[in-house]
């Protein structure tokens, strides 16, 4: 069976990974995804290489690296025009030939350009874990996979075939780890947007920046202003980052990412503004899986997941989260055994080759 993944990355990521590594220009295109790759930014790129290993034939197209869609064209011999992000896709999928087509692509790739490159494949599949407009154009795809049952139940709702398929740890990252000591330097972190969509996060941040040496680390954007509320919104959001300020220290992503995760005691996974409540966030299985202490909300479906207070903390108030950081820091031996417990469940539960698995069962069960 030959799949593509069809995958967008975030633009703040590409610019971060071509600052770290700028030699990767000089490689050709396969060599050039492949270092990309390895930085496991996206957990479902290990997710499929996994299918590669069970012997599925698998090719990986990241539609918005405009350095690398330039390079597949020009070793192809296509052109590469103002509308690359559509025709350069495209012209993958026709040069592939796949049974199935996996895409993570934005919402403007719904629509036209779906129902364009359906005919090229048996099986078109979707990922969406996040809020989506009512007026989004379903057609052409056959199943739409996210990590939230309460998405899942509202894709059925409107007759849109939908799968649960949760995040999962790629158990080599910790090979990757191995030239790094291990050393837990950092008592308190947390990784993580911090954008005007944040807005309940970041008030609790303050908070606890203020009791805390918490060290962040996190991109941050500010919202265009549009009249007199958005404008008194904006400079309360710039007060708010003002203060977290001196605790934060700038954007991490990939490998660094991870290294940042293990060398953290403590780090906390803060509920945000959009969040429907439902836990599988890939955070959970990136600190858990590194045998770093995870303090997360306690939602409904969490028992499916880890067991609180054994496998992961818990809270499920801001007095809560207070109070369980200042009781972990100080009570570190037992905060180790809860950490030590996670890691085993998601090394034997939440990895990257059992979800493929489960992944498989999704795309031969069509």
């Amino acid at each position: 069976m030959r799949v593509l993944l069809l995958w967008q990355y975030y633009d703040r990521y590409l610019h971060y990974f071509y600052q770290r590594y700028p030699d990767v220009e000089l490689l050709p295109y396969e060599q050039h995804q492949n270092k990309l790759i390895s930085d496991n930014f996206i957990w479902t790129f290990a997710l499929i290489l996994r299918l590669r290993e069970s012997g599925y034939e698998v090719e990986i197209a990241i539609v918005n690296d405009e350095n690398l869609q330039r390079k597949w064209a020009v070793e192809k011999g296509k052109d590469f025009n103002r509308d690359w992000q559509f025709s350069i896709p495209y012209q993958q999928i026709q040069n592939f030939h796949p049974d199935i087509i996996w895409s993570g692509c934005p919402f403007n790739y719904y629509g036209r350009f779906f129902r364009e490159i359906k005919p090229f494949c048996k099986l078109l599949f979707t990922w969406i874990s996040c809020p989506w407009s009512n007026q989004l154009d379903f057609s052409g795809i056959d199943c739409v996979l996210t990590s939230d049952i309460a998405l899942q139940a509202a894709f059925e709702k409107l007759g849109v075939s939908s799968q649960v398929l949760l995040p999962a740890f790629e158990p080599r990252i910790l090979k990757q780890l191995e030239n790094h000591s291990l050393i837990r330097d950092i008592p308190l972190s947390f990784v993580g947007g911090l954008s005007s969509g944040h807005r309940s996060r970041k008030e609790m941040l303050n908070k606890l920046a203020k009791l805390y040496q918490i060290q962040i680390w996190g991109y941050r954007f500010k919202q265009p202003v549009s009249g007199l509320r958005s404008l008194l919104n904006r400079i309360k959001g710039e007060i708010e980052d003002y203060r977290l300020d001196t605790h934060h220290n700038g954007e991490v992503w990939g490998m660094e990412m991870y290294r940042i995760l293990q060398r953290s005691f403590l780090t906390i996974d803060i509920v945000i503004d959009m969040d429907i409540g439902m836990a599988g966030s890939m955070r959970m299985f990136e600190a858990t899986g590194l045998g770093t202490l995870l303090l997360t909300y306690d939602a409904p479906n969490m028992p499916d997941l880890f067991a609180s207070d054994c496998e992961v903390a818990t809270y499920r108030t801001g007095n809560e989260l207070i109070d369980k950081i200042k009781y972990y820091l100080e009570h570190k031996e037992e905060g180790e055994k809860i950490a030590s417990a996670g890691q085993k469940r998601t090394l034997t539960e939440h990895n990257t080759l059992k979800r493929s698995r489960e992944l498989m069962n999704i795309f031969e069960s069509f």
